[in-house]
């Protein structure tokens, strides 16, 4: 997919669920690998290894715009479908890109009827085996055998049991529904997306507190079996506005090798009845990618990344940059939006060979037979009258380069001085890509992990660019608001830096040991600050009366509180936002936070569990250099929060004697840092 000015944003659209690549013709019994059936292998079924890139249906899937697939059989004997792989669909021999990355379940009408005809033997079928697998191969080698998987399946089943893989669950019913999040609940390790969910609406909010992902298919609202009586047509939208991670795919029963270069149409009969256009967009690109753990495949624009990401040299992800520009329209009658841009407008169609998207109301999707509505370089008013130069981006697109970058989204506010802006190269630069060892990962971190290399897990990049942004923001609003903040990082490498960033924007900072009950017992703490000033002044004030020994002592105590508590002695009350470098070794304080509802923002690093933050930054929590530019980012989105604060309050900042220094300006009159011979790329992570 390319945007206005002809450059590559994203690979093109992804189908969620398909039988793509296993089937030529699903009718035909020659070359069909969709069904599984048998007892001897159910849930050790690899797709992946029947997988043929020479199908007719993937060129033609392809000219639809989509350009990647998920895929598994979708007839199987058991209640364990088998295990699904993530394609691409260029017909190279080496499309498979991720084997075994779901395991399919049947927990629905079909799992019942495989498991004894009902759902009351579904579930406690479900759990002997999970139970079976768990416990490979220890049950099988002393010969007492599973009580529901052989041998085969339970080797198969138990990653995914024991929480390293997604179960994509086949389900309807909001009834089953509510018993798979109540199954989850009981087994907090395991991972669940659902595929179909044709009631999911009933249970939206429920489904987005245990964030289960749903992949359905928005044209499923006929009620033609009794469990999805309730289906309708807007369920994406209702799933959407209850907060659920949504992406679009024929379900269960349409998902032959034909039907995944429909995904673009699904979405736009999903625009049709109330999704928002950039959900239906994310819900083809970046929601199945995320879904499947492969967000950075989603390109730029899946994963809102700046267009400053050309500061590589090439876009990360981007397979190549085509000329072209211009808004385009479909010719002829049945265009698919009016054809004044840029209340609708639709991104541009790329020379031939090439893909597109446009989602209309009416569910056209505009591959083909555009043509274009303004050149490139040209001049046209919008609808407020505003003039706009080469820049006619389809509004989703407009948001995610200009208005949710970190650069771009600066341009959209009239503020004195602009939150901090950062780029992947910078990242990259210092480190922040590298995690730790992959026997010392947490198995939450694994949507946030791109891949590893030599043994080391390599940190997905293009999610830390947006969720670091998302917190300079959140920063910057409380900074703003006149909120405290304070910055925590005790570890050797950390503790320099958070006491100069501290500094620097007139915060708070901890930098030595924790102590217990810091926030929660604050009014214990005042009192030890208060005896700290106290010392302060005793000692500073000449010592007048005391002995050298006397002397000495209140300085030892002086000191000591000094390095535990000197860094928040000002701040007066609880801080109304934390930031944290390495939320492993500050649990403590963490878990104060929650406790007392302050918002956190931290590093996770591949060993950290994103879920105890309110704000994760995927990172490397231990390269010193890489410390730095976080702490720095923070700081100067203080800096900028503070001023915002002052210039509401109706401050002149011009008249002051120091007024604030931009970040360029002040970038400039840095010197260049020297590197240490024991700065690595990676820290303490090796």
């Amino acid at each position: 997919m390319i945007e206005a000015e002809g450059r590559f944003v994203t690979p093109g659209a992804f189908a969620a669920m398909s039988e793509i690549g296993l089937s030529e013709i699903s009718g035909s019994g020659a070359q069909n690998d969709a069904s599984v059936s048998g007892d001897l292998i159910a849930a050790a079924a690899d797709a992946g290894r029947a997988f043929n890139p020479a199908v007719t249906a993937i060129a033609v899937t392809r000219m639809e715009g989509v350009t990647r697939a998920a895929i598994a059989p979708s007839r199987t004997s058991s209640m364990f479908g088998g295990r699904g792989a993530l394609v691409s669909l260029s017909g190279a021999a080496d499309s498979v890109f991720r084997p075994g990355a779901f395991m399919v379940l049947e927990l629905g009408d079909d799992g019942a009827r495989r498991t004894g005809g009902s759902r009351a033997s579904m579930w406690p079928a479900l759990e002997a085996a999970l139970r079976d697998a768990r416990e490979y191969p220890t049950r099988y080698r002393s010969g007492q055998g599973g009580a529901v998987l052989n041998e085969i399946d339970a080797a198969a089943v138990q990653p995914y049991a024991r929480g390293q893989g997604m179960f994509l669950v086949h389900i309807e019913n909001a009834a089953d529904i509510r018993r798979l999040i109540a199954f989850k609940r009981a087994n907090p390790g395991m991972r669940f997306a659902i595929h179909g969910g044709a009631e999911a609406w009933q249970v939206a909010s429920e489904l987005a507190a245990a964030d289960i992902p749903v992949i359905l298919d928005p044209l499923a609202n006929l009620p033609d079996r009794f469990e999805r009586l309730s289906a309708r047509l807007d369920n994406a939208a209702l799933l959407h506005a209850a907060g659920v991670r949504i992406a679009i795919a024929p379900g269960p029963g349409s998902v032959d090798a034909h039907q995944a270069r429909l995904v673009l149409q699904l979405a736009g009969n999903a625009v049709a009845n109330g999704l928002p256009w950039d959900a239906a967009f994310a819900a083809v690109t970046r929601g199945p990618a995320e879904i499947f753990g492969v967000g950075a495949l989603a390109g730029p624009v899946g994963t809102r990344l700046s267009r400053r990401c050309g500061d590589l040299g090439r876009r990360p992800f981007a397979g190549d940059e085509r000329p072209g520009g211009g808004v385009y329209r479909r010719r002829g009658a049945g265009a698919c939006v009016p054809s004044d841009p840029p209340a609708r407008s639709l991104p541009p169609q790329p020379p031939r060979g090439s893909h597109t998207l446009g989602i209309g109301a009416q569910g056209a999707a505009c591959a083909a037979g555009c043509a274009p509505l303004y050149p490139r370089l040209t001049t046209h008013a919008g609808a407020a009258g505003r003039s706009e130069s080469g820049r006619f981006l389809h509004p989703v697109l407009r948001e995610i380069f200009l208005g949710f970058s970190p650069a771009a989204a600066n341009r959209k506010r009239n503020d004195t001085m602009a939150l901090p802006e950062f780029s992947m190269r910078q990242l990259l630069e210092a480190g922040a890509h590298f995690g730790h060892q992959t026997h010392r990962w947490n198995p939450k971190m694994d949507r946030y992990i791109f891949g590893e290399k030599s043994n080391i897990h390599i940190l997905d990049l293009s999610q830390t660019v947006p969720l670091l942004h998302a917190a300079l923001v959140k920063v910057r609003e409380v900074a703003a608001g006149g909120g405290r903040v304070l910055f925590v990082g005790t570890k050797r490498q950390a503790a320099d830096h958070i006491k100069s960033a501290a500094q620097r924007s007139a915060q708070y900072f901890i930098n030595q040991r924790w102590l217990g009950g810091t926030l929660t017992n604050w009014q214990t703490v005042s009192k030890s600050i208060a005896r700290l000033r106290e010392l302060d002044q005793i000692v500073n004030g000449g010592s007048v009366g005391l002995t050298k020994k006397e002397v000495l002592n209140l300085t030892r105590e002086r000191d000591k509180l000094d390095r535990s508590l000197g860094g928040i002695a000002s701040m007066g009350g609880i801080p109304d936002l934390m930031f944290v470098i390495d939320t492993n070794k500050e649990a403590i304080a963490i878990q104060e936070a929650k406790k007392l509802g302050i918002p956190v923002v931290a590093i996770v690093d591949s060993n950290c569990d994103p879920d105890e933050v309110t704000f994760p930054i995927p990172g490397n929590d231990d390269a010193a250099r890489a410390i730095q530019l976080y702490c720095d980012l923070i700081a100067d989105a203080v800096l900028d929060g503070l001023t915002e604060g002052q210039v509401r309050g109706g401050v002149d900042i011009g008249a002051s004697a120091r007024p604030p220094v931009e970040a360029v300006v002040a970038a400039e009159r840095a010197p260049e840092p020297v590197e240490s011979p024991m700065d690595g790329p990676s820290g303490a992570n090796y």
